[in-house]
């Protein structure tokens, strides 16, 4: 059984999981946005309004994740232009695969897509 997150909001997770699923990124990515969504709200003690609008922001301005080659010591990057957030490849042939730097990784550039709301890029 899975354990319940301390920042677990069943009604803001349940319209982030409808939202997010309507994403054209890959499925396997859906998950850790709701999380980070979630446990962003919680961080920052949104309300569901602010936590909707985040929700609403990020699917306007990521339409693609994707693994790709980034100059060394790049682990993410947001592209603006493209909508598309880029997490480098070397990230994922390490051995282990450090599952905490790229899920942090992926937050970061996320928050930069977040921020545009305000920018309006």
């Amino acid at each position: 059984m899975w354990k319940i997150k301390q920042y677990e909001n069943r009604r803001l997770a349940a319209y982030a999981r409808m939202r997010i699923a309507t994403m054209p990124v890959s499925d396997i990515y859906k998950p850790l946005l709701v999380d980070i969504i979630l446990r962003r709200a919680y961080e920052y003690e949104l309300s569901d309004q602010e936590a909707c609008s985040d929700i609403e922001t990020l699917i306007r301005y990521v339409k693609k994740i994707e693994i790709f080659p980034l100059k060394a010591g790049t682990l993410g990057v947001h592209e603006p232009a493209t909508n598309t957030i880029k997490l480098s490849s070397e990230a994922f042939k390490k051995n282990p695969i450090n599952a905490e730097e790229i899920y942090e990784t992926l937050t970061h550039e996320v928050y930069h897509a977040l921020a545009r709301k305000n920018n309006r890029c």
